[in-house]
């Protein structure tokens, strides 16, 4: 067994590569209520906290163009009732709450919580971004996705619900001037003008000053981590509402 009352990291730094050359692996990847339950020793941490903290996140398509990238600076997470299902019957939620600066500079608020004995990996996420500069996006876009934006993010909040199949929930944002350049497959350096034109056409430049909402529903991957779940309703919510 392992028990702990706290773990308290001050000041880490992570960086997590990650390249899509080698072939994915598709086994299912199972969300971290399973990944928990199923621990073979009892373990119990009552709180873990991060503090001060740099979490750095970075995904290769080519070599040949660089990982596209993306960084959580001045990162706080609380986590709470960390446990494993090892001989329990029943368990408090698993809650965790963070407080970081997404790309160094616009404040990022996320709480999430699901139950470790929940059979069908129940959880809950909801957040918000505020004030963000969607130029600064570019290091993870260019590389990964071939296109810049430019504009402000007024705010982005979401809230999910969803289980090991499904996910729903509301998803809003509120933008000035947004906009986004194509650049040629074959050149990265030269814009690919009728892409350019055509994105210019078809998504909505603004709000308007006002926060637009929608309904999201995504069927999960279940070859593909928690993560690409989530972002994947977050890519949904924002193709309704700037399309």
């Amino acid at each position: 067994f392992f028990h702990c009352n706290t773990i308290d990291l001050n000041q880490a730094s992570a960086n997590i590569y990650r390249s899509k050359e080698p072939a994915d692996d598709l086994t299912k990847k199972h969300l971290y209520n399973k990944l928990l339950r199923d621990l073979k020793f009892d373990l119990k941490v009552d709180v873990l906290k991060i503090r001060n903290s740099v979490l750095e996140y970075e995904e290769e398509k080519d070599f040949e163009f660089g990982a596209g990238k993306i960084n959580f600076h001045s990162f706080n997470l609380t986590a709470t009732s960390i446990a494993s299902g090892f001989k329990k019957s029943k368990l408090p939620d698993l809650k965790i709450k963070i407080n970081c600066r997404f790309m160094k500079s616009s404040p990022f608020h996320v709480n999430w919580k699901f139950n470790v004995m929940d059979k069908t990996d129940g959880f809950n996420i909801n957040g918000t971004l505020r004030n963000f500069d969607a130029e600064k996006i570019a290091t993870f876009t260019k590389p990964y996705m071939n296109v810049t934006t430019k504009g402000t993010l007024d705010e982005v909040h979401f809230n999910f619900t969803g289980n090991d199949k499904v996910s729903w929930g509301d998803f809003g944002v509120q933008y000035d001037d947004l906009k986004f350049t194509i650049y040629k497959k074959d050149d990265r350096k030269k814009k690919n003008k009728l892409l350019t034109f055509v994105a210019k056409i078809f998504v909505k430049k603004d709000t308007k000053e006002k926060l637009k909402e929608t309904k999201v529903e995504v069927q999960r991957i279940p070859e593909k981590s928690f993560y690409n779940f989530f972002w994947r309703n977050i890519a949904e919510g924002l193709v309704k509402i700037l399309v």
